[in-house]
């Protein structure tokens, strides 16, 4: 893999804690030493996490072109396309994507996502099942999948979907208090204690902002695909 990889594995977990400048500042230095695809289509994600949707599509763009063989690079700009509303581009990125028969969860929901946005909720269906089977606790990913059944029609479907979302969400409360129950075990003991509460808190604010209604998302700046007042790192 290489100090090349290994910097960009770093750069994603650093991505997952939401550490913008700290990831964005090893994408680059792995593109200065000559990595392509991969820093690309991570400075994609910080574009677009910043609400930078246009810059998002140009990196998702370069990344899918560098490595046309990585699913997830061409379902990424097929989400920034949808959002623009250029439906048939969407979609061509979407098939692109769906032909490399990726395995991961977020890459088949990004794609069910950009079919469904364009009216293809029976092709979004088996999509979003698979994404919900590798991620049963992911409850964007049940949103996802509930909303695609009621616009089929399987209503029945959906509000298993949804229960099972509502659920999740209700599991993930923390009880700080747990931690009394390491008293005595030792600083490393309570140290992962905290780090795991740390771990579902941290995902359990991730889940609720993917479920934001996209009513209350800044709007675009006209011509730019930037939210207002986002900023990249």
């Amino acid at each position: 893999m290489g100090a090349t990889g290994n910097s960009l594995d770093e750069a994603e977990r650093l991505m997952a804690r939401r550490a913008w400048r700290e990831a964005h500042a090893l994408c680059l230095s792995a593109l200065q030493a000559g990595a392509s695809g991969r820093p690309l289509f991570l400075l994609g994600v910080i574009a677009a996490e910043h609400g930078n949707l246009s810059r998002a599509a140009e990196l998702f763009g370069e990344a899918a072109r560098l490595e046309p063989d990585v699913a997830r690079h061409h379902a990424q700009l097929g989400r920034c396309l949808i959002a623009f509303n250029r439906q048939d581009e969407a979609r061509a990125a979407a098939d692109r994507a769906l032909a490399l028969d990726p395995a991961d969860a977020l890459t088949l929901d990004t794609i069910g996502v950009i079919y469904s946005r364009s009216g293809l909720h029976e092709q979004a269906l088996p999509l979003f099942d698979r994404a919900v089977a590798l991620e049963p606790a992911n409850a964007s990913f049940q949103q996802n999948l509930g909303t695609a059944r009621q616009f089929a029609g399987d209503f029945a479907g959906a509000e298993q979907a949804l229960r099972a979302r509502h659920q999740h969400l209700v599991d993930v409360r923390v009880d700080l208090g747990e931690i009394g129950r390491f008293e005595g075990h030792g600083d490393a003991v309570v140290g992962q204690a905290v780090g795991e509460l740390l771990r579902r808190i941290a995902h359990f604010i991730k889940q609720l902002a993917r479920l934001q209604p996209a009513g209350l998302q800044p709007p675009l700046q006209a011509g730019t695909g930037q939210r207002k007042g986002a900023q990249l790192p």
